[in-house]
């Protein structure tokens, strides 16, 4: 017998089960829901980190703060007193036993099905939709689709953030665990931005990612060689044990998000809208929207598509790639200003998307204003097309 569910969430990422932790939260109103994973278990394979404000959703996830950040370019370093907005950090393993843990301690009627590859998704005549795996049929009243796009094309984003990390435990105290470094610029980098960030756990443990901001993907294969070249000369000589590596290409800027004409199908996560245009940060925005979504399920029965950003986060965002993308060789610099200069509240609002006017002035202040507007202007010029007669 086929089982009937109200809702289906395709995906165990982020978001798909940030919305299934409110709605395992919920008093009343909560759906019976199916969420199905095509992975056969949860690995430690992300990290997400975001800025505590005041209104900044599941804190209470972070297992480490840091209340200091630095950031190195062309020579110069900075480095900022941030405790009264922390930098936080989530690892993946942890998020996913909260999240596993909250639903078997429900007592809503969520169910989590592993191992579960979707063959096909269909609507019915009756408006239904019929779910198919490998191993079972099911139907649903609706589904929200978290699963990223199957072919995540370069086009398919103004540019992409590619990164490769490793998590290592050295025999010597090396890292400092107050202090986070954003971004240390690699000057050697010439397609785009290249940069180390490092995420101290502790003086013997870190994880230390190379990232880049390129038009073009890079492949975990690529971008190693870059870590290495990166590392002090001790850790290159490889006097550390290994604990985990990662890797990802989020899109920035996505030019065709994913997204439905159907209210009972939407899309959700990274490739529907879920990652910042400019600089990749999700886990805020996934939060904001999973709040948002179970509540509306629970009050209509419906479930709510990503949250778009304001015209002016869009404006700006786009600008800002647009700069990126012209001006590679003032990208660093770019970042630099923008870390040194605003104030941290600004910066750390600005990186949520909920700054205030003031702040968003202050960001406004801390770049190079004839850089940006004659970017403007660029963007306004009308396009000339060669005369093919």
């Amino acid at each position: 017998m086929t089982k009937h569910y109200q809702l289906i969430i395709l995906g165990a990422g982020c978001a798909g089960l940030s919305l299934a932790t409110r709605l395992a939260a919920l008093e009343a109103g909560c759906p019976s829901t199916l969420i199905l994973e095509q992975r056969t278990s949860f690995e430690n394979d992300r990290t997400w980190c975001f800025w505590q404000t005041a209104d900044a959703e599941a804190v209470d996830l972070s297992q480490h703060a840091w209340h200091h950040y630095e950031v190195r370019a062309d020579g110069d370093s900075c480095v900022r007193n941030c405790e009264t907005h922390p930098y936080c950090y989530v690892s993946g393993d942890s998020f996913y036993q909260h999240a596993q843990a909250t639903l078997i301690a429900s007592h809503n009627p969520i169910a989590l099905q592993m191992q579960a590859s979707v063959m096909s998704v269909q609507k019915l005549s009756a408006g239904q939709w019929q779910v198919t795996t490998a191993n079972a049929v099911y139907i649903a009243d609706h589904i929200v689709d978290t699963r990223p796009s199957q072919q995540p094309a370069t086009q398919h984003a103004r540019m992409w953030q590619s990164f490769y990390g490793i998590e290592l435990r050295t025999h010597a105290p090396m890292f400092r665990p107050d202090t986070v470094t954003l971004m240390a610029m690699d000057a050697g980098f010439t397609d785009g931005l290249g940069f180390l960030y490092v995420l101290p756990i502790s003086p013997y443990q870190a994880l230390l990612e190379y990232t880049v901001f390129s038009p073009n993907q890079y492949r975990a294969e690529t971008l190693a060689p870059c870590l290495t070249s990166q590392l002090p000369a001790s850790l290159q000589a490889g006097q550390f044990e290994l604990l985990r590596t990662e890797y990802g290409a989020l899109p920035m800027g996505h030019l065709q998000p994913m997204s439905s004409n159907d209210p009972t199908y939407v899309y959700a996560g990274l490739f529907a809208g879920g990652a910042r245009a400019s600089s990749g940060y999700s886990f805020q925005r996934i939060q904001r929207w999973a709040t948002v979504c179970a509540k509306q399920l629970a009050t209509h029965g419906t479930p709510h598509p990503m949250l778009k950003d304001p015209n002016w986060l869009s404006w700006m965002d786009d600008l800002f790639l647009s700069v990126l993308l012209h001006h590679p060789k003032q990208a660093s610099r770019l970042f630099f200003r923008f870390f040194s200069q605003p104030s941290v509240a600004a910066i750390a609002y600005f990186m949520n998307d909920r700054p205030t006017l003031m702040q968003l002035l202050q960001i406004v202040y801390a770049m190079p204003k004839r850089l940006f507007v004659n970017e403007w202007i660029t963007q306004r010029r009308p396009k000339t097309h060669a005369n093919s007669h």
